[in-house]
């Protein structure tokens, strides 16, 4: 089995022969930073989507830039993109 993460969490992934029941979710000991590309692709959005979603204040962003940089550092913590996405997951049958 291989080892795969995203959003804070890491699991087991399963060979293509195996069943559901081979994958185990566990925590990742340390948040990852994920840069604005890698944000987007996870959520299966844009670059500018994320920046908006940073910018409603929906999701936490770091800027890990030097003091007094020019240019800006825009990081999203891992668990901060999965505690996102259990917000906006929807329970069966009901609304977000």
């Amino acid at each position: 089995m291989a080892l795969e993460g995203t959003g804070g969490r890491w699991w087991q992934v399963a060979p293509r022969n195996h069943t559901a029941a081979a994958v185990k979710w566990a925590p990742q000991a340390e948040a990852q930073l994920l840069t604005i590309q890698q944000t987007g692709q996870r959520l299966g959005a844009s670059d500018n989507h994320v920046y908006r979603l940073i910018a409603s204040g929906e999701l936490r962003a770091v800027d890990i830039a030097q003091p007094g940089s020019l240019r800006s550092k825009t990081r999203v913590r891992s668990d901060d993109l999965a505690a996102y996405i259990d917000q906006k997951t929807r329970q069966a049958g009901g609304a977000a």
